[in-house]
């Protein structure tokens, strides 16, 4: 900068001004700089993946973080399209909390990422940011828990289906005649294991439920195949707790996993049957709703208190403290229906007055690719 002009006529005076607007701009400049350093290095020390595309979808810039996942240097990178190095978009299936399935390559092969599309407007251009999460890790994590619940379920599982057979044969005289007093040991112990059976079947689905391994394979089906099915099922433990059981027919076609519904229905009517009245009646009803099938399980029990309404749904809660004891289950029984049920795209609830029993109702939907 030239050396300021002294005086104090007009020019000095411009001179000055021009001065002190110079000094402005050159410290904001600094700023800026210092700014925007500040931010490269930030992007550059994030555990997240950060690439910046041109408006012809060109990587423009790629962080540390990205050259670890693709084991490239960036400048191997800048200027590529990105489905070079991205690709395989599973856009029916999101992962994470935000992002949707896609597939990176590597130099050393494939691995499962995160990924999410960021707009961006910059000098006027339109861009965009793609923020991607590698899964390999998460992926392992869930190899290694399937293959320990596996372990586990084997186990514990066969040995006490084993004793339970062991005891069911006994108790019958299968192997010998026992005196009462044995019979009621068996008997007793018996049940305790078929809980245990019981608590550990349900623990292995709602696991397989919430990490969506759950094979629901629907298809168009006669909706008379799963009430046939679900009143055969059930027709005997309900003459055990001397209970009528109705199930009328329907002509009704329902786009569903067969298999899965009728263990919706079995766990649904199986416990309006315990919770009804010696002598009473339990209901599977259906009809046709608004592009969906609805089917209701009603029975005239006991009812649910109106404050247990919103809570019924979540694993490992019953409507009083007592039941688990009192009737048997363990509280997941109905967070696996409805987790089954939104596999279907479908919806469950229940209306319940206490004292005069309660209607869960299920929608499920007519075709294929229909919610309800």
């Amino acid at each position: 900068m030239l050396p300021p002009v002294g005086g104090s006529d007009e020019l000095a005076y411009l001179d000055e001004v021009f001065r002190d607007a110079a000094r402005k701009l050159d410290r904001e400049r600094r700023l800026n700089k210092s700014s925007e350093e500040r931010m490269r290095l930030l992007v550059e020390s994030l555990p997240t993946g950060i690439v910046v595309l041109d408006d012809k979808s060109r990587i423009e810039f790629v962080n540390e973080q990205v050259e670890r996942d693709f084991s490239q240097k960036a400048h191997h990178m800048v200027g590529k399209p990105l489905r070079d190095f991205v690709s395989g978009e599973s856009a029916a299936k999101t992962v994470g909390t935000f992002g949707k399935l896609y597939q990176g390559q590597a130099r050393d092969g494939q691995f499962p990422l995160e990924g999410r599309e960021i707009a961006l407007v910059s000098g006027g251009q339109r861009k965009s940011m793609f923020v991607l999460q590698n899964l390999s890790e998460r992926f392992a994590l869930e190899r290694e828990r399937e293959q320990f619940v596996s372990m586990v379920r084997q186990q514990l599982r066969e040995p006490l289906k084993g004793i339970s057979d062991f005891l069911a044969k006994l108790s019958v005289g299968r192997l010998g005649v026992i005196s009462p007093k044995a019979y009621k040991s068996c008997r007793q112990m018996e049940m305790n294991i078929d809980r245990l059976l019981t608590l550990l079947n349900d623990l292995f689905d709602l696991d397989k439920l919430e990490t969506g391994k759950v094979d629901v394979e629907p298809c168009l089906t006669p909706l008379n195949l799963i009430l046939e099915r679900t009143f055969n099922a059930l027709s005997m433990f309900a003459e055990k707790y001397k209970v009528k059981l109705e199930v009328p027919p329907s002509q009704l076609s329902v786009y569903a996993d067969a298999n899965r519904i009728v263990q919706v229905l079995v766990n649904l009517a199986s416990n309006a049957v315990k919770f009804s009245e010696k002598g009473g009646v339990v209901t599977i009803a259906t009809r046709l709703g608004n592009d969906c099938v609805e089917i209701a399980v009603i029975d005239r029990g006991r009812g649910i208190p109106k404050e247990k309404l919103d809570l019924i749904f979540e694993p490992y809660k019953q409507v009083e403290e007592g039941d688990a004891k009192a009737k048997g289950g363990t509280g997941l029984g109905l967070a696996i229906c409805k987790a089954i049920i939104e596999g279907h795209n479908g919806a469950i609830g229940v209306e319940s007055e206490e004292g005069k029993g309660s209607l869960f109702w299920i929608r499920l939907p007519l075709r294929e690719g229909q919610g309800v």
